[in-house]
């Protein structure tokens, strides 16, 4: 089975393309959009599939879900409407898969970019989580639940060395043969338990 590669793509420029090119999407079958025929991955037949794309704010939008990577035609496409410009960003995190593609009139550009790079630039809900446990906010985050969807992305290190901080020392006892994900929870908890308090 194939990983998911979560992609957005958003097309701006000349208004008479961006009219045509949203036309042939409505064109197709329900709102619910089936992949544009160039927008396909060269990997053996599989394709992209589309969710629901919108035009507003003079740009349209389109969320696409491939595999393992972004779709590879941008080229094609671009070329098909010279006067557009297509910028996709593009994650798939079970490999670490993050960036950027910029196309216009046939030239194409891909960045490939560190996961933390990517989330703080283009991930909301990641700038939202973050932001909620700086400062190291007890109060505010005791109850907070992150989007299943974005919890790959929780900063877990910080998150674990918060828990220990905060463990009672009567307590620590329990976990010392906890194993945290993060190494600093495992020093501190270490740390703590040598220093007894």
């Amino acid at each position: 089975m194939a990983n998911i590669c979560m992609c957005t793509l958003t097309i701006t420029g000349d208004q008479a393309q961006r009219d045509d090119f949203w036309e042939k999407l409505q064109a197709q079958e329900d709102s619910m959009l089936k992949a544009y025929e160039h927008l396909t991955i060269n990997d053996g037949g599989y394709g992209a599939c589309m969710g629901y794309a919108t035009y507003e704010d003079d740009k349209i939008m389109i969320p696409i879900d491939s595999k393992w990577g972004p779709p590879e035609n941008l080229e094609e496409i671009s070329e098909m409407f010279p006067k557009l410009h297509f910028f996709m960003t593009f994650e798939e995190a079970s490999n670490g898969v993050f960036g950027t593609v910029n196309a216009t009139d046939g030239v194409v550009n891909v960045e490939d970019m560190e996961c933390e790079a990517f989330q703080e630039k283009y991930n909301e809900t990641y700038k939202e989580e973050k932001g909620i446990l700086k400062n190291d906010p007890w109060e505010e985050i005791k109850n907070y639940e992150f989007s299943f969807d974005h919890i790959q992305y929780a900063p877990w290190d910080k998150l674990e060395t918060l828990f220990v901080k905060r463990i009672p020392y009567e307590e620590l006892p329990v976990y010392m043969n906890e194993e945290f994900w993060s190494d600093s929870a495992n020093e501190l908890l270490k740390s703590r338990l040598a220093a007894g308090k």
